[in-house]
């Protein structure tokens, strides 16, 4: 496991734990997370913890697996 999906995983394990404030913090402050499900992008620490609190609401016992990780990079030149 490299360090971008140990992050991930963490992320996530954050979220399903409710914390608000911890998901907000896996982020930098120019952060965005999109729900691909509903193509909402929230951005920054204002608007980061809402997915945790609307997911929480919707389906207190939510857990996701995490089976297969594709990464890329941009390199410039």
């Amino acid at each position: 496991m490299n360090a971008n999906e140990a992050a991930i995983r963490k992320a996530y394990q954050v979220a399903e734990d409710k914390d608000v404030v911890g998901w907000v913090n896996c982020f930098t402050k120019d952060g965005t997370f999109t729900d691909e499900s509903i193509g909402v992008t929230y951005r920054g620490p204002n608007e980061l913890g809402r997915p945790v609190e609307i997911y929480a609401t919707a389906f207190h016992d939510m857990h996701r697996e995490l089976y297969n990780f594709t990464s890329s990079e941009i390199r410039s030149s």
